[in-house]
């Protein structure tokens, strides 16, 4: 018969989980109007047309047509002037939509300027603009491409529009929509845009990080890197989290990311207590300002000393008996022993181990036990959550007639 030792083993790690592409600009219209200059043809607020559509989400949208139909002869303009480059060639401006106009007579685009306001070239949607303007439209009177007519099924649409053909220069957006000289409909209405890869976005590497196995009142520490893209300094107003457990260490940073550069951010996890640590890295920068949510999470148990030697003995019948010392350790001051051992049988070391049962205590009898050439007995402590089986275990070998 032979015996060996066993652990408890402590299981923590934060991860970071990957984010999705993060905007640049992100605003609902909610709270306030985005930051959008308009002309008196464009209203921001709560939709009452009762020909129009609620908001794609409440309360507020920007629209031609807020509270009636809009006028006939209107060229009106929606502008949003970021004074960021685009740094990606794969940024994007992106809202939802609803529109209810006059087919090929009346109709809204995206323009994009890059010289201050002085001149502005059209971008175009994935997926095309949906009719092309009669010389009637109010706006220049040319024939360009629009959305016209009236949305699909009369339901809120997704627009994507690629803006990576303007890296590193400053775009100006505008939504412009016209009407020619008759005929009025419900309107144009733009809600929950995006804007993604210009000036301002901080990018995170790697997307999760885990902790190596320690005790709790220990702590552990691994980096997350803010890598800026741009040709700009990123400023970082602020780094907050909730719980004490997690520590950042920002020094060094002195404010703000460089362009074209890289800033190692430490993060150090030292739970006090057995649980779970669920928390979120929250990360204010860039003008205007982005906020990135970065999930925490920690789980913490006890390391404990190895048992003393698990002993086996032949009872009677066919019943083995097995024995070993309790667990104790102590934790700010207090002994703590686990609440249950587990007990797995196998024929070889190398198993498959099977479970055989829980004990609350010391000792276990593996009753109606078949005599094998060998047969090993693995003994492990657990949490009252699950029993959860530790990575290192005691091992003892039963032998017939021993």
């Amino acid at each position: 018969m032979k015996a060996f030792f066993a652990y408890f083993t402590l299981a923590v790690g934060i991860v970071l989980a990957p984010l999705a592409a993060v905007a640049t600009y992100h605003n609902n219209f909610d709270s306030d109007n985005g930051g959008w200059v308009a002309d008196a043809a464009w209203q921001w607020g709560s939709p009452t047309n009762p020909n129009g559509p609620q908001a794609h989400s409440s309360p507020n949208v920007w629209a031609v047509g807020l509270t009636r139909n809009y006028d006939d002869g209107v060229c009106g303009h929606l502008d949003l002037s970021l004074g960021a480059e685009v740094y990606s060639p794969n940024a994007t401006l992106e809202f939802w939509y609803w529109y209810q106009l006059e087919q090929n007579y009346d109709g809204c685009n995206v323009k994009v300027s890059v010289d201050g306001g002085n001149t502005w070239g059209l971008v175009v949607p994935q997926g095309g603009y949906t009719g092309i303007t009669t010389g009637a439209w109010w706006c220049n009177g040319n024939h360009e491409p629009v959305w016209t007519g009236i949305t699909s099924g009369m339901q809120w649409q997704y627009a994507v529009i690629p803006i990576g053909g303007f890296i590193n220069q400053t775009p100006i957006f505008r939504i412009e929509m016209g009407s020619d000289g008759s005929l009025d409909y419900a309107g144009f209405f733009l809600d929950d845009v995006s804007i993604r890869g210009v000036g301002v976005e901080l990018n995170f590497e790697p997307p999760s990080l885990a902790f190596d196995v320690q005790d709790v009142g220990s702590d552990t520490t691994r980096s997350l890197s803010l890598l800026n893209e741009t040709r700009q300094s990123i400023a970082v107003h602020s780094v907050s989290h909730a719980l004490q457990a997690f520590t950042v260490d920002t020094s060094g940073l002195n404010g703000a990311v460089q362009p074209h550069s890289t800033y190692q951010m430490n993060l150090t996890f030292a739970p006090t207590a057995i649980g779970s640590y669920l928390d979120t890295l929250v990360i204010v920068a860039g003008q205007p300002d982005s906020v990135y949510r970065i999930p925490l999470s920690g789980e913490a148990e006890i390391l404990l000393p190895p048992v003393d030697s698990l002993v086996i003995k032949r009872g009677t019948g066919n019943n083995m008996q097995l024995n070993w010392a309790a667990i104790t350790h102590t934790i700010s001051g207090r002994p703590f022993t686990p609440p249950y051992y587990v007990i797995y049988g196998a024929t070889t070391v190398a198993g498959p181990w099977v479970p055989l049962d829980a004990s609350p205590t010391n000792s276990y009898t593996h009753v109606q036990f078949v005599l094998q050439p060998e047969y090993f007995y693995r003994v492990t402590g657990a949490t009252e959550e699950g029993m959860r089986e530790n990575r290192k275990s005691q091992i003892g070998r039963s032998e017939p007639g021993r």
